[in-house]
């Protein structure tokens, strides 16, 4: 390709990413309205979304392109939204009184941290998210990430580790344990690419601190499910352990034929 070829592509991106940030501030602090944004700019812009859909690999593979972003964002949005809600549904937020920090572990695009922000400033505004820790291997996507936090609450401090899981070590999470953490896991636990059992041991390095968790995934087959049980099984020795909730249904069985496993605990101090 073209010296002048590369340039205009480079111009394109950056026109694009500066596009979505204009438009992304005049939308409501609203989660469908994000997601709205995506299937409008995909309507405008994007040709072939089936191809592009396709390149998501199921969802799991690491984001490369806006397309992928603004394809990933409209296809698994609403199921990721609506899993999460129920889940959080389930913490009992009348316990805390201020402030929290959160993780967001393999946060793609922030979903699960924009529906939180959502789901608090609705049902629980006196709690406010000081902080939240961005875990991402792919850079495009953790650049989504901070504009969608920043547009929910530009108070919020954000952090990042554009890493996959098993590359990060203890010291790296810098979050403070003076204040409650949640933990957030949306679509994640089922993935076979790393291993749990080192996961488990960063989330444990937290636990001077009251921690909640927030698992939720989709019901592909009983090995990736229980990947999600295993996980929640390592902390129910802990001070403070409480499985506060799971469920899963199949297809069939829930909304729109999608299928979930959640489970929702909480532990420490």
């Amino acid at each position: 390709m073209g010296t002048l070829s590369v340039l205009a592509g480079e111009q394109n991106v950056v026109k694009s990413k500066g596009e979505y940030e204009t438009r992304l501030a005049l939308c409501a602090k609203k989660f469908s309205e994000v997601r709205s944004l995506s299937h409008i700019m995909i309507e405008e812009s994007i040709g072939d979304s089936d191809a592009v859909f396709n390149s998501l690999g199921r969802g799991v593979r690491v984001l490369t392109s806006e397309e992928q972003l603004l394809v990933y964002m409209h296809a698994y949005g609403l199921m990721h939204e609506a899993k999460l809600k129920t889940a959080l549904e389930k913490i009992p937020f009348d316990e805390l009184c201020g402030n929290i920090n959160v993780v967001d572990w393999g946060c793609g695009q922030a979903i699960a941290t924009m529906v939180l922000l959502e789901f608090l400033q609705s049902n629980y505004p006196h709690i406010h998210i000081e902080k939240v820790l961005l875990i991402e291997p792919s850079a495009i996507a953790l650049e989504r990430a901070k504009l969608h936090i920043r547009h929910f609450d530009a108070s919020t401090k954000i952090s990042v580790i554009n890493k996959g899981f098993d590359a990060i070590t203890p010291p790296e999470l810098q979050i403070t344990t003076a204040l409650p953490i949640m933990h957030l896991f949306s679509n994640i636990l089922d993935y076979e690419g790393f291993e749990l059992s080192h996961l488990e041991s960063l989330v444990d390095s937290k636990s001077d601190s009251l921690n909640y968790v927030v698992c939720s995934s989709p019901m592909i087959n009983e090995t990736k499910t229980a990947r999600l049980y295993s996980f929640e099984q390592y902390f129910s020795m802990n001070i403070g352990y409480t499985h506060l909730y799971d469920v899963q249904n199949t297809a069939g069985t829930w909304l729109h034929n999608w299928t979930r496993v959640l489970r929702v605990f909480k532990y420490g101090k």
